[in-house]
């Protein structure tokens, strides 16, 4: 049966398994719905720039455009991300043999944990999670991303949900968040 969204509830759906697997792994929440394919307009360079060259009064931020959750007519928004930390992950195409993916692709695949950017980072801070897939060595060709506004204390082996749009918690049980960079009571 399908389900009809609305701002209360958009439609989501499943994460296919290897995927979810794979977030979870990286620390995605299971009980917070992903927003994936988002567009991606930096590059690797912007990348390592994010990671190190950083500072906490000037932090360089990762640039990401998607849509409010809450919006009852979809809205663009700029979200930013301050860098904690990457990790590289060489993903495997082909079926595992015993256990162990065999034929890895040459470049890698990111994982990138940091936070929202909120005016010069004097508030709390709200946790981010991106998984990066790449277009060639120095291009990301989309990304699938997580802010979590409260964690969920889901069971970690739950599987992981898209959202039909936007970065925030709004489909999931607890408080509606908006996400607005600008608005101070978020």
């Amino acid at each position: 049966m399908t389900e009809a969204a609305s701002p209360e509830r958009p439609i989501e759906s499943l994460v296919d398994d290897r995927t979810s697997k794979l977030l979870r792994e990286f620390g995605f929440d299971p009980g917070i719905p992903v927003h994936d394919h988002v567009q991606v307009d930096f590059d690797i360079a912007q990348l390592k720039a994010a990671l190190f060259d950083s500072d906490y009064s000037n932090p360089v931020t990762l640039p990401f455009l998607g849509q409010h959750a809450d919006s009852t007519t979809p809205t663009d928004i700029d979200i930013r991300m301050v860098v904690e930390s990457v990790r590289a992950s060489y993903e495997t195409y082909e079926t595992e043999v015993d256990g162990i993916g065999v034929n890895r692709y040459e470049s890698p695949e990111y994982y990138v944990r940091g936070y929202l950017y909120q005016s010069g980072c004097h508030r709390a801070a709200v946790p981010m999670h991106v998984y990066l897939r790449v277009r060639g060595r120095n291009e990301f060709s989309a990304a699938t991303i997580q802010v979590v506004f409260q964690p969920s204390g889901a069971d970690p082996s739950t599987p992981i949900k898209y959202a039909e749009r936007g970065f925030g918690q709004s489909s999931c049980e607890g408080p509606q968040q908006r996400l607005d960079p600008d608005d101070a009571s978020a």
